[in-house]
C-alpha cells in the first residue's frame, strides 16, 4: 500500500514537471520525503493508509475529484446550505476575482476537506504573476485574516498544505527574474519607541522609518496590472502579541502613521502569558512565522528590521539560517543605545553573521542598503536620505523630543561618518 502511494504520486510529479529537470530535482525529493515520513509517521493501521491512498488519488485525479464533487452533501440541517466544490475545468475558467471571493467568502465560514482540496485545484490552476496577485490581494486586506492564516491555521490537512506550497515554489522558480524584495520589521523599538531607548518619547514613531519602508517597496516595478488588482506588495511586521490584538493593533498602525500595505504576523498570547513574556520563546515565535510566510512567498526578498532589546538579532540569525539565502539579504537592528546591550555588540558583524548588521539611525541602514547593491536608485536614495534628514530635524524642534542635549546633532555627524565610513562608498548619495 505505502508502495502504490509513492508510486501514484511520483507518477503525477513526472507528468507535471516533464522538461524542467532542474526545478525537479531541486523540490521535488524534499516533498517526497516529507510524503514519505507522512505515511510511516505513528505506524498507520490499514484504515488509516486507506484514507491517505484516498486523499492522494482525489488530489492527484480528476476524475476521482468529480466524483467527490458530485457526492454533495449539505453541511449542518440546512438541506439548501450546499458548498459546491471546485474542480480542475471550472478552477481554469474562472477569473482573478471570483477566485479572490471564492477564497475570501468560503474559509470565512465552516471549513472540510472538499474545501481544501477545491482551494487545491484554485491555486494549482493559477500561475505566474495572477499567482502572486492572488496571493497577495489576501494579504492586502487590511484585516487580520491573511495569506498565513489560511495556509496554516485554516488549512487542517498536512497533505494539502504541502501540495499548495510545493506549488508557490514551483511557480516562483520559473520566474525568479521577477522577484520583489519587501521590508519585514518588529514594531516594539523598531517603528515606534515603546520605552528602552532614551534618545526619543514613549510611543514615537522612529524618524526615517516609514521612508525606509517606503524606499524598500519603491525599489520594485510596480505594474498598472498590480496597482489594478490591489496586489502592490507591503510590509510584514512582525509582533509576540496574539492574534487577539488584531482588533485594535492595525488601526493604531494607521493611526501612528503607518500607512503603507501591511500584514502583520501575531504570536500566541497564550504562550505570552505561559512563559511570562519572555524574550526567547518570543522570538521563536517570530521565526516560525516568517520561515512559513517565507514558504508561502517564495518569489519575495526580504530585508528584516529589528532591535536589539528583545533578541530580534537572535531571530534574524535564525530566519537567514533556515530560509533560503536568495530570500533572506539582510537584517538591520536598531540600536537603542542601552549600555548593557552596546558593549556586546560589533558594529560589522553580530556573532559571526554579517547578515546582521547593528547601525544607530535609518539613514544609515538605507546608506548601507544602497552600498551593498540591495537599493540601486541613486535618485530615490537621495530623495529618502534628504527627507529622513529633514524629520530628525523637524523632531529636535520640539525640547520633547530630546531627552539627551545634541541629539539631533548626534544623529547628524552620525551620518555624515558613515558616509566616510563605508567601504567603496558613493558619497554622492550623502545628504
Amino acid at each position: 500500500m505505502r508502495f502504490l502511494i509513492l508510486v501514484i504520486s511520483t507518477s503525477f510529479f513526472l507528468n507535471a514537471f516533464a522538461g524542467d529537470e532542474d526545478i525537479f530535482n531541486k523540490i521535488m525529493f524534499p516533498l517526497m520525503k516529507h510524503i514519505s515520513f507522512l505515511i510511516n509517521a505513528k505506524n498507520p493501521s490499514s484504515v488509516q493508509l486507506r484514507k491517505i491512498n484516498r486523499k492522494i488519488e482525489t488530489a492527484f485525479g480528476d476524475k476521482s475529484i468529480q466524483k467527490i464533487l458530485k457526492k454533495d452533501r449539505p453541511y449542518g440541517r440546512r438541506p439548501l446550505n450546499r458548498f459546491r466544490g471546485v474542480n480542475q475545468s471550472l478552477a481554469r475558467s474562472m477569473s482573478f476575482k471570483e477566485k479572490k471571493n471564492w477564497i475570501k467568502y468560503n474559509f470565512n465560514s465552516r471549513r472540510g476537506f472538499k474545501k481544501e482540496l477545491s482551494l487545491l485545484q484554485i491555486f494549482r490552476n493559477t500561475k505566474g504573476q495572477d499567482l502572486f496577485c492572488l496571493k497577495q490581494s489576501i494579504d492586502n486586506s487590511e484585516s487580520r485574516n491573511n495569506m498565513y492564516q489560511l495556509i496554516f491555521d485554516k488549512v487542517n490537512d498536512d497533505l494539502m498544505r504541502n501540495l499548495i506550497l510545493f506549488h508557490f515554489r514551483f511557480e516562483a522558480e520559473k520566474n525568479k527574474s521577477k522577484w520583489i524584495t519587501i521590508p519585514v520589521s518588529d514594531l516594539d523599538d523598531t517603528a515606534y519607541n515603546s520605552f528602552k531607548d532614551k534618545r526619543w518619547p514613549r510611543r514615537g514613531l522612529y524618524p526615517g522609518f516609514i521612508t525606509t519602508l517606503e524606499t524598500v517597496i519603491g525599489s520594485n516595478r510596480i505594474t498598472t496590472k498590480m496597482e489594478i488588482r490591489d496586489c502592490t506588495p507591503g510590509a510584514v511586521f512582525l509582533t509576540g502579541r496574539g492574534e487577539n490584538f488584531g482588533r485594535t493593533l492595525i488601526p493604531k498602525l494607521t493611526k501612528k502613521g503607518i500607512t503603507v500595505k501591511k500584514t502583520v504576523l501575531f504570536g500566541s498570547f497564550p504562550s505570552m502569558i505561559a512563559t511570562g513574556f519572555s524574550n526567547k520563546p518570543m522570538a521563536d515565535k517570530k521565526v516560525k512565522r516568517m520561515i512559513g510566510y517565507s514558504k508561502i512567498f517564495p518569489e519575495k526578498k526580504y530585508i528584516m528590521f529589528g532591535d536589539n532589546g528583545q533578541l530580534d538579532s537572535r531571530a534574524y540569525r535564525k530566519i537567514t539560517k533556515f530560509t533560503d539565502r536568495d530570500n533572506a539579504l539582510v537584517g538591520y537592528i536598531n540600536n537603542i543605545r542601552d549600555d548593557s546591550y552596546r558593549n556586546k555588540i560589533n558594529e560589522w558583524d553580530f556573532r559571526g553573521n554579517k547578515l546582521i548588521r547593528v547601525l544607530d539611525s535609518y539613514p544609515q541602514m538605507v546608506l548601507d542598503m544602497y552600498n551593498s547593491g540591495f537599493l540601486t536608485n541613486k535618485k530615490k536614495v537621495k530623495e529618502a536620505l534628504r527627507k529622513q534628514v529633514r524629520e530628525i530635524k523637524l523632531y529636535s524642534r520640539d525640547p520633547k523630543y530630546i531627552k539627551k542635549g545634541g541629539m539631533r546633532d548626534y544623529l547628524l555627524e552620525g551620518i555624515k561618518l558613515y558616509c566616510k565610513k563605508i567601504a567603496h562608498s558613493k558619497r554622492d548619495v550623502c545628504p
